[in-house]
């Protein structure tokens, strides 16, 4: 019997760019000597791919012609700009305190890149940036300043978490600290997990009761996920194989993108972006999915830090 309390970080989805053009001109032929100039081709205009996203939890704003952002009436979860290299583009970030959630930081390409609400960046590539949003548990404590301090869940609990789960004989909490995530695990005894299943969802003093129940139980290991995201050669490895090989292995998938042959796999704390290359006729579906083969494996963030084996 397991409870998990996890925050959903909806993967969002890829855009491509097309700019070309051309154009010819041709001179009127003269009576006795016709001339004809070739065809100018102009070049294509060269562009930036910015794409701004949220993992659904709060909300972004975003500017490219020196103005500051600005938070409209309509909440914006996610932006993709087409833009000279070279141009300027303000971000901000905007978390939803009402339902529990705090701005935690900025990624760039799957990696951090500030704690800053609001940044200033150059579009002189392609990339992705996220903001990243996680939630509070209410917990009323001072959390540790240093992970090494951090001796019973109370010390934690106080952190940004990107969600918890439970069994009968454990407890898993994700949290983030000075840039890092990790998962406290803790032993969980009969009792104490039986009480933990009783409560009731709808209870206004949910987390308060909960909190209360887990804050005092003793830490009995820290895992950095951060130090565990794959390398670039990890996933190399997964390239030919088949989509049903990695589900057969405990992987997941939340869906695909046949515009793009992208599959969204999650294994483990991560989520990965797995495109593909097969045929097929007919309808798509998971069967079709588990046979197609991986031509890359993209790392797209960490999805379930309370994740355990059990």
């Amino acid at each position: 019997m397991k409870r998990k309390m996890n925050i959903a970080f909806a993967l969002l989805l890829s855009a491509s760019v097309l700019a070309s053009g051309c154009s010819g001109n041709k001179e009127a032929a003269q009576p006795t000597a016709p001339s004809e100039e070739p065809a100018q081709t102009p070049e294509a205009t060269e562009t930036v791919l910015i794409q701004v996203n949220t993992y659904g939890l709060g909300n972004i704003a975003t500017t490219d012609d020196g103005t500051e952002p600005e938070f409209g009436e309509y909440p914006i979860q996610s932006s993709v700009m087409n833009t000279a290299p070279g141009t300027e583009i303000k971000m901000a970030a905007k978390a939803d305190t009402e339902e529990g959630y705090v701005f935690v930081k900025w990624t760039k390409n799957g990696e951090f890149y500030s704690t800053d609400e609001k940044i200033s960046v150059k579009a002189d590539a392609d990339a992705e940036y996220i903001a990243v949003f996680m939630m509070t548990t209410g917990y009323e404590g001072e959390p540790v300043k240093d992970v090494k301090d951090a001796k019973v869940l109370g010390d934690v609990l106080g952190l940004p978490t990107g969600g918890s789960s439970f069994g009968e004989d454990y407890y898993a909490f994700g949290f983030e600290l000075n840039n890092v995530t990790y998962q406290a695990l803790a032993d969980l005894d009969a009792k104490t997990s039986q009480e933990l299943f009783d409560l009731d969802f709808d209870d206004p003093d949910y987390n308060k009761k909960h909190n209360e129940k887990i804050a005092p139980i003793a830490i009995k290991e820290i895992i950095n996920i951060t130090e565990k995201i794959p390398t670039e050669k990890d996933l190399e490895a997964y390239k030919g194989k088949t989509l049903g090989e990695l589900m057969d292995a405990g992987w997941s998938n939340s869906g695909w993108n046949l515009e793009e042959n992208i599959a969204y796999m999650t294994h483990e704390y991560f989520a990965f972006n797995a495109a593909f290359e097969g045929t097929w006729e007919g309808e798509f579906d998971e069967d079709t999915l588990a046979k197609m083969t991986v031509k890359s494996m993209t790392y797209a963030g960490i999805d379930d830090p309370a994740y355990t084996a059990e």
